[in-house]
């Protein structure tokens, strides 16, 4: 969830580039930009600190993002 809707403010085109940006991030590295043990650790996470640069961490493995797109749950990896 963006940063705009975690705060109570208007979705607008800001959210979706963000959201595409977390969809880009966790294709790309095989784990979520932000993480939290909790819904509220999760939700300060996202507000308040930025994630570990890709550039930082292993590539996901390109089979494993192939098979996201299959359409039957028990065809992805």
């Amino acid at each position: 969830m963006a940063t705009q809707q975690l705060e109570g403010k208007d979705a607008d085109a800001r959210t979706d580039i963000f959201a595409l940006g977390e969809v880009i991030y966790e294709m790309s590295t095989a784990r979520p930009a932000f993480s939290g043990k909790s819904r509220a650790s999760l939700i300060a996470a996202i507000l308040t600190s930025d994630p570990p640069p890709i550039t930082q961490l292993p590539a996901a493995d390109p089979a494993d993002v192939g098979a996201s797109g299959q359409k039957m749950p028990g065809q992805r990896s």
